[in-house]
């Protein structure tokens, strides 16, 4: 768990979904800077959302392709309460994250352990 601001986030990697166990519901923020991390989140997507991940908030410059490609996913799914956001601005992407995703009332879990610059970025938006 790592402090930001008021607001506590649990810090994961992709590999960490299936093994961890979050309160839920949860919000979660992912990455997607290119194709490749774009297919592990889509990987990753069913086991957010079957573990009660409520908001899905994609940082990165290909992240409205991921946001579009999640919502096809949710809606096939019928998963049609979950929530998904896009911010190609990273520290935009995790001051929306940290202050309006889940109303400020639930779980955050930033699947970005492999990127320490979103670390930076979100105390950049903690400070702010």
């Amino acid at each position: 768990m790592v402090q930001f601001g008021e607001r506590e986030v649990s810090i994961i990697s992709t590999s960490d979904v299936a093994t961890k166990y979050f309160t839920s519901p949860f919000v979660a923020l992912v990455t997607a800077s290119n194709q490749k991390e774009l297919e592990e989140i889509l990987g990753i997507a069913d086991s957010l959302i079957k573990n009660g991940c409520q908001e899905i908030c994609c940082v990165g410059a290909d992240s409205e392709l991921l946001h579009d490609e999640l919502d096809q996913l949710i809606e096939s799914a019928g998963f049609l309460d979950i929530v998904t956001t896009w911010h190609e601005n990273a520290v935009e992407g995790c001051e929306y994250f940290l202050y309006a995703a889940g109303a400020q009332r639930l779980t955050l879990v930033a699947v970005i352990a492999q990127h320490p610059e979103l670390l930076k970025s979100m105390a950049l938006a903690a400070a702010q």
